[in-house]
């Protein structure tokens, strides 16, 4: 099959995948945008239900400071107190209430502010709030009523008064008129959703308190199931609900209901089904319009993009063919911004890639063929430095004194050391590699540690100056010491190495932002800027005229620094050609918090290396007593 007939083949199925994606797409975007528009519904009846609860708990906080002035105890003789602080609760409450009555613990009424609008000793405890408050001895809002007295619709907020003891002395009953234009519009604002929108604010028994549409209060609202089965409930929920015969709209609502926190009433929002759901219904005939659009645009397509798609990728094949022969030198062109110019632009940084890797590849290769090179001479020369001076001193031809016999083994020694000194090398970079190298981090004192250091380069160079800087008041540092001192002894035989006799070579330890620096200087050749960020790789040396001289494996500066970051520290350098080097490592400060537990890990160390002497004594006493048997 030709490419051209697969490229069409596989056109049309993608079309088909695209198409099918963009519809599932659409069907989201359909049920996202009807489940905002729900989720919008009910938050705009939280609203709603946040004002008229701050309102009625404003309320109850104007009786309750009223009560905070006076006993409100209807058994004083003279109430002129308590009438003059309902008269200023009336005030601060202003149009929204009837007024404010004051009834003793029987439920009769004492005083009342305006005075008409309540019956002075009318008993009132049969009322379902005043029997509430009497009973529970709790603050309520009640339902909406027909005030008898006044002949308003009526909610009634009341509150308790206790006497010091704890017993309740009266009630204070604030009476709010539902048909004030302050309360009557509290809906108002949230009921702006189309032509079919509304509100209603609805008591414990399905009746309106409040009804955006300025319906008569105190009747039944619009939707009686769905208010009652809602304030069973009483959470917060959007629905659809039927037509009910007699309503406005002859269709289907969506209503959103959220009850209230500080009366047992809820608030239900909403509006027609169809005029809901409108612009859910839009945006699905623009998505299926422009389906059908997009549909015969791509087939229109489909030939010409075949076409240009189709020489393209033959040319990539071949590219590709000729990559996989291992000829990565020819660039591979990307022409255009679609998909293929991308494809061929992206196998062109993957021929670089390639490319790259292979030149690092060879490079790798020719540093472990150098570094082979240099294993084999470094272990050459004291390897033949040994065998020559055991084969003299095995000679039966001569005989030597005492002191050169000394003087030969002095020497077969530091050969032996040399060689003892590679093979650790060799085994501290396997470990590295192999991520098993471990280190015992302790207090460390860095002056210590440093001084021994150079105790050591000292015994083995005197053509050098070395000056050490520690201040005796350096914290200690969280390492380990036989590896620091490691460290500390390759960074000054380097120091040695590349500077010249009589150079001086300086140790210096700082603390900078929670760590411990410690600086090696010299004052030698110096690194070159291009060789600097390369220098602590494995097998690379400095390429430079003592390269030769001072031998070497290229191992000592990895080592050092896969040590250090063993530690939790960090190793740089800093050089000039021609007037130095600076080389740096840093360790984190010990903490008095560590200290507990480095003593407990250096006794169990302790304990295991007594429990190893301890085995090895048994063992040895179990043999001696079986040869003595």
């Amino acid at each position: 099959m030709r490419l051209q007939t697969r490229i069409s083949l596989l056109m049309c199925l993608g079309l088909i995948t695209v198409l099918g994606f963009f519809t599932y797409l659409s069907v989201r975007v359909v049920e996202d945008t009807t489940n905002r528009i729900v989720y919008e519904r009910l938050v705009v009846t939280e609203m709603a239900q946040t004002h008229v609860d701050t309102f009625l708990q404003q309320a109850l906080f104007e009786l309750s400071r009223a009560i905070g002035f006076a006993t409100f105890d209807p058994e004083h003789s003279d109430l002129a107190e308590e009438r003059h602080l309902m008269a200023h609760a009336y005030g601060q409450l202003g149009s929204f209430t009837q007024g404010l009555m004051l009834l003793d613990r029987q439920g009769v009424v004492v005083a009342a502010h305006p005075a008409d609008v309540a019956v002075i000793g009318r008993d009132l405890s049969l009322q379902p709030f005043i029997k509430e408050a009497l009973e529970t001895g709790r603050s309520n809002v009640s339902n909406a009523f027909l005030n008898s007295t006044t002949n308003k619709p009526t909610v009634a907020v009341t509150l308790p008064v206790r006497s010091e003891s704890g017993a309740i002395v009266s009630l204070l009953s604030g009476l709010i008129d539902l048909t004030s234009p302050q309360f009557a519009n509290s809906l108002s604002h949230v009921a702006r959703l189309g032509r079919t929108g509304h509100a209603d604010i609805v008591d414990e028994n399905g009746n309106i308190v409040v009804s955006s549409d300025l319906d008569p209060v105190l009747h039944p609202s619009e939707h009686p199931e769905f208010y009652t089965r809602m304030l069973q409930e009483r959470k917060p929920a959007v629905e659809t609900t039927p037509y009910v015969e007699g309503g406005k709209f002859k269709e289907n609502h969506v209503m959103a209901f959220v009850p209230l926190h500080s009366a047992r009433w809820g608030i239900g929002l909403g509006g027609s089904e169809a005029e809901t759901f409108a612009p859910v219904r839009r945006l699905q005939i623009e998505a299926s319009v422009f389906g059908l659009l997009a549909l015969i645009a791509a087939f229109l397509l489909v030939w010409f993009t075949i076409r240009r798609v189709a020489r393209p990728i033959e040319e990539l094949i071949v590219a590709s063919e000729r990559m996989a022969s291992g000829d990565l030198s020819v660039p591979i062109s990307a022409r255009g911004g679609d998909e293929v110019g991308r494809l061929a632009a992206t196998f062109d940084r993957m021929r670089l890639k390639l490319h790259a890797a292979q030149a690092a590849q060879e490079e790798l290769a020719r540093a472990k063929e150098q570094f082979l090179s240099n294993v084999s001479h470094e272990l050459r020369s004291p390897l033949g430095h040994v065998k020559g001076y055991v084969t003299t001193l095995l000679r039966q031809d001569a005989q030597w004194d005492e002191r050169t016999r000394q003087r030969f083994l002095r020497e077969v020694l530091a050969g032996t050391e040399q060689l003892q000194k590679m093979v650790d090398e060799l085994l501290d970079m396997s470990r590295l590699e192999a991520g098993r190298f471990q280190v015992e981090t302790e207090p460390v004192n860095i002056g210590q540690v440093t001084r021994a250091a150079v105790r050591w380069v000292r015994s083995e160079t005197s053509n050098h100056r070395l000056v050490v800087s520690i201040p005796r008041d350096l914290p200690l540092a969280l390492a380990d010491p036989h590896r620091t001192e490691q460290v500390l002894r390759n960074l000054l035989e380097n120091a040695v190495k590349y500077s010249p006799d009589g150079g001086c070579i300086a140790i210096t330890g700082t603390v900078e932002r929670g760590l411990v620096v410690i600086c090696v200087a010299d004052d030698g050749v110096g690194i070159g800027e291009g060789q600097l960020e390369r220098i602590f790789e494995r097998f690379h040396r400095v390429d430079n005229g003592l390269r030769r001289r001072t031998g070497g494996v290229g191992l000592g500066l990895s080592i050092c620094r896969g040590i250090v970051e063993a530690q939790g520290g960090r190793i740089w350098a800093e050089s000039v050609l021609g007037e130095g080097s600076r080389f740096y490592f840093s360790l984190p400060l010990f903490e008095n918090g560590q200290r507990g537990f480095c003593s407990l890990r250096r006794e169990l160390r302790q304990a295991v290396a007594s429990g190893s002497r301890r085995g090895r004594t048994s063992l040895d006493d179990g043999e001696k007593a079986g040869k003595s048997s």
